[in-house]
């Protein structure tokens, strides 16, 4: 059967301070959701706002929960804008209102997939909601972003890109989750996360986040090695440094600070990822240079 792309405008999801908000997302045959930040603000006198101050200082967490109970994606909206960097090897769309103490809009523009993107068969993990109690996309509102002195107005603008398809079309079953992990920087040298293992943990990648604090800034600064490993089996130890070599080549782009991706795959063959299922322990491990920083993970899993 022929499958037939459309885009339909789904009601936003309106800005309230310090708090949580939802939208019921229509049963259909999902690619993935673009989302649009849009925020009417009154800025301060210095500094100027810029797009990671106000994702970060506007969106704590985004999440889809799908028959109310079944979390497939949970991380924040500044790391969904940088894996988009990533992914499509451009900036997305934006536009920031910077001028000092006057009101503005500000628009920056996010992609939630839910099929693969770089992969040999990117619809092998189309989300199939059809028969779904529920399919809800979830907001953690946050406060003001530094820069700004008022927020005016401010919603989530949601355009499905999904598939027109009939009754009889058959999906597979795969599934693309995006889960979020953090951990400070608690001392200096060797600190480890330990990821998820068991059913159901079948990992594509990791996006590694490295932030300096108190500035809220991602930065190169915080470590120099990263090493993921079993038991018995080193995936990688390299040094941050060959990581961004490595990520430039993969992506096409620049890395991005404080950015570190771990590709399982080669080429977008899912035939490669890491199944967790029969492993018993999976360590992310870096080698940290302060005792400030703190590390963001993304685990990127893909299960078929």
């Amino acid at each position: 059967m022929q499958l037939i792309k459309r885009n339909v405008p789904v009601q936003p999801i309106v800005y309230a301070a310090n708090s949580p908000a939802h939208r019921e997302l229509p049963f259909t045959v999902y690619r993935g959701l673009e989302l649009l930040v849009k925020i009417t603000h009154t800025n301060a006198a210095n500094p100027a706002p810029t797009l990671f101050g106000i994702l970060y200082g506007l969106i704590s967490r985004m999440q889809v929960t799908l028959a109310g109970v079944d979390q497939l994606v949970n991380i924040p909206a500044w790391c969904l804008w940088y894996m988009n960097r990533a992914e499509f090897a451009k900036e997305g769309y934006n536009s920031i209102f910077t001028t000092a103490s006057i009101q503005g809009t500000s628009y920056i523009s996010l992609y939630l997939p839910f099929s693969l993107l770089r992969a040999v068969m990117p619809l092998d993990t189309l989300l199939d909601a059809r028969k779904l109690s529920s399919m809800r996309l979830e907001v953690n509102w946050s406060g003001t972003p530094a820069g700004i002195a008022s927020i005016d107005a401010a919603e989530i603008q949601i355009l499905t890109c999904e598939y027109a398809v009939g009754e009889d079309f058959k999906v597979s079953p795969g599934r693309h989750e995006l889960a979020y992990l953090t951990k400070p920087l608690e001392k200096t040298g060797t600190v480890q996360i330990r990821l998820d293992t068991g059913a159901g943990n079948e990992y594509r990648r990791l996006w590694i986040f490295l932030m300096a604090q108190p500035a809220a800034v991602l930065s190169d600064l915080e470590i120099d090695r990263i090493k993921l490993k079993t038991r018995s089996f080193v995936y990688v130890d390299a040094s941050i440094q060959e990581f961004k070599a490595d990520n430039t080549r993969r992506f096409g782009i620049d890395a991005a600070p404080g950015l570190y991706v771990w590709d399982f795959p080669t080429d977008g063959r899912m035939s490669e990822r890491c199944d967790a299922t029969n492993i018993s322990d999976l360590t992310l491990e870096v080698n940290a240079l302060n005792t400030t920083g703190i590390i963001h993970c993304v685990a990127e899993k893909v299960v078929l």
